[in-house]
C-alpha cells in the first residue's frame, strides 16, 4: 500500500498517480509525482500519525500530493508535522474513545473531496504471555486496534467512494503466534477478522481493505 521506488502506489492506482524518487539530487531526494486532475481533491487520513509508521506513510502521500489529515493524541507533535508540510492538517484525537469519530468527521469537513485512503497505524501498548499478561490489558488492546478500526471507518465511509483504500498494519502474530505475545497475536487475529468483514461489506462498493 505504501510503494517502493518506481512503482506505482497502491493506494491510488487507477487514479493515474505516477512517482519516483530521486537520490542525491538539491532537493535531498524528495519525490516527485505527476498527478491528472481526476486525481486532484482527494484526501489521505492517518491515524497514529506521530508514530514512525504514520510519519513514513504521510510524507509518502504528501510526497505524491495528497493532502493529509494526520490524526493521534498529542498536539503538540501533530502540530510539528504540519508545519514541516503544508499538505499536512492536524487532528488531536483519541481513537480509544468514541469521540473519535466526531473530531475526524468534523475534520474532515473542511477538507474537500472523497477519502482516498485511510490508514490506521496506531501502535499497540501491550506486551506478554498469556501467563504474565493482565487480561485487562487485552481489552486494551482491543479497544485501541479493533475498536479504533471501526471508529476510523465510521468516521470516513461516508466519504469514501469506488477506489478508497482502507488500510491497516497487523504484522505476522495475529497468523503465526508466539509464546510471549499474547497482546499483539489474540488483538491482531481480531484485525484480521474484523479487516474480512469490511471487505466484504466494501468490496461490492469498490472499496478495497489491505492488512499490512
Amino acid at each position: 500500500a505504501i510503494g517502493r521506488r518506481g512503482e506505482r502506489m497502491s493506494g491510488l492506482e487507477g487514479r493515474g498517480v505516477a512517482w519516483t524518487e530521486e537520490r542525491g539530487t538539491s532537493d535531498e531526494g524528495r519525490r516527485r509525482q505527476k498527478a491528472p486532475p481526476e486525481a486532484s481533491g482527494g484526501i489521505g487520513v492517518v491515524v497514529g500519525a506521530t508514530g514512525t509508521i504514520g510519519q513514513a506513510v504521510i510524507r509518502r502521500l504528501t510526497g505524491r500530493g495528497l493532502p493529509v489529515l494526520a490524526v493521534a493524541r498529542g498536539r503538540d507533535d501533530l502540530d510539528k508535522l504540519a508545519a514541516a508540510d503544508e499538505l499536512v492538517t492536524p487532528c488531536p484525537a483519541d481513537i480509544g474513545s468514541n469521540d473519535a469519530i466526531g473530531a475526524i468527521g468534523s475534520a474532515l469537513a473542511g477538507l474537500d473531496g472523497p477519502v482516498r485512503m485511510a490508514v490506521f497505524a496506531a501502535g499497540l501498548p501491550v506486551r506478554g504471555s498469556a501467563d504474565t499478561i493482565d487480561p485487562d490489558a487485552l481489552a486494551v488492546g482491543s479497544n485501541i486496534k479493533v475498536g479504533g478500526l471501526l471508529r476510523l471507518l465510521h468516521a470516513v465511509r461516508d466519504r469514501l467512494v469506488p477506489g478508497s483504500r482502507f488500510v491497516t498494519f497487523a504484522g505476522s502474530l495475529g497468523l503465526e503466534p508466539r509464546a510471549h505475545e499474547a497482546g499483539p497475536g489474540a488483538v491482531n487475529a481480531a484485525v484480521f477478522n474484523l479487516m474480512r468483514q469490511i471487505s466484504l461489506l466494501y468490496g461490492p462498493r469498490g472499496v478495497t481493505t489491505h492488512t499490512l
